[in-house]
């Protein structure tokens, strides 16, 4: 009876887990500056993505899709200022022929092709679709008010909330297959003792 109380904890802990990693999405802050391209134009933000979508970007997949929880605000640029949510954009592009280090600012990563994500390598940028939404041009440049207004280049992308390892994963199975083990074993010796 103690090791079946034992396994049923083992098993609601990870259930728990499971829910916890599966839904499980990083979080990310971005800017965009005009500085380097003569204006004083800047966007900030952040967007929300999938563990499962970093994964398939690492692995060297480009990924369109809809970042939920997306919120820019641009400054500076005399057209197209304002704060713009997921509703204003269509998509985003994200892309790295090689694996980043979600650990630290992806800006000046050197990538296996020897280019720089951020620079000349990868690609990553938003599409706006409602009146005055940014809109991206080129793979690191985003231009305020549907492309019109001033353009900014990408100078920071950073994960504010930790991006789960390989490893991680692989020990949340291994411990799956162990609580469901313990179960199965518990489950038999009830059998046992009732005959």
């Amino acid at each position: 009876m103690k090791f079946a109380k034992m396994g049923l904890m083992a098993a609601m802990m990870l259930i728990g887990t499971l829910t916890t990693v599966s839904a499980h999405a990083a979080t990310f802050l971005f800017t965009y500056s005009g500085a380097s391209l003569g204006n004083t134009a800047s966007a900030t933000g952040r967007f929300d993505i999938a563990d499962s979508a970093l994964q398939a970007i690492n692995a060297g997949g480009p990924s369109f899709g809809f970042p939920p929880n997306l919120t820019m605000t641009i400054t500076g640029a005399g057209n197209g200022n304002g704060v713009f949510t997921s509703q204003n954009f269509v998509t985003m592009l994200f892309q790295t022929p090689s694996p980043l280090d979600f650990s630290k600012d992806l800006v000046g990563q050197r990538l296996a092709d020897g280019t720089v994500f951020g620079v000349n390598g990868g690609q990553f940028n938003f599409f706006g679709i409602t009146p005055h939404a940014p809109l991206g041009l080129g793979r690191f440049t985003l231009a305020t008010n549907n492309g019109f207004g001033p353009r900014m280049a990408l100078t920071s992308l950073v994960a504010i909330t930790p991006v789960p390892e390989p490893a991680t994963w692989a020990m949340l199975i291994l411990g799956l297959g162990v609580v469901g083990f313990a179960m199965r074993r518990t489950r038999r010796a009830g059998r046992l003792a009732a005959a």
